[in-house]
């Protein structure tokens, strides 16, 4: 993965980890604003197409997820990237990869960040507020869930159990 991003929707605030020194240049700041409004426009789109008082978002058939592809572009991107992202709790979680990676992976790896937030934040309700007040929350479990920024497959359910509780564990510490 070349990036994790968390973008707080309603703050207007975005934090990224850029695991390539692509990333880290002086252009960071407008590699994180180009990715946001990418997403933000992906996610328009797919709100258009399902609205959220629907019967089919009612039913769980309209996705808050999504993955979309950047062009390369002079000086921010030397090639073309793919972004994985979920709208959950107010906020955009994302992954930027290289076209070839596992984009089921990277879902998965970022439904299980979220997840792991919220039961650490204090609920569905809250997680977005408290993201603003503790954003190494965030970073601290990507930082171990892609460690690198590679993607993990663990054998099992209990393996990514496992690896969230020692993480969170070293918050505590």
């Amino acid at each position: 993965m070349v990036a994790f991003s968390l973008i707080l929707g309603a703050q207007s605030k975005w934090m990224s980890i850029f695991f390539t020194p692509e990333g880290n240049d002086l252009r960071r700041a407008q590699r994180q604003s180009e990715l946001s409004a990418v997403i933000c426009k992906d996610h328009a789109s797919q709100e258009v197409l399902c609205p959220t008082g629907s019967a089919a978002a009612r039913n769980n058939s309209c996705s808050t997820s999504g993955c979309c592809q950047v062009p390369a572009m002079d000086g921010l991107w030397a090639t073309p990237k793919v972004i994985v992202w979920h709208f959950v709790f107010e906020s955009y979680f994302a992954l930027v990869g290289e076209l070839e990676e596992n984009l089921l992976l990277a879902s998965a790896t970022l439904q299980t960040i979220s997840t792991a937030l919220a039961e650490r934040l204090g609920g569905t309700g809250q997680v977005a507020t408290q993201l603003v007040a503790r954003p190494d929350e965030a970073l601290h479990l990507a930082t171990c869930l892609l460690p690198g920024g590679q993607l993990l497959i663990m054998e099992s359910p209990s393996d990514r159990k496992d690896l969230l509780a020692r993480s969170l564990s070293a918050l505590k510490s």
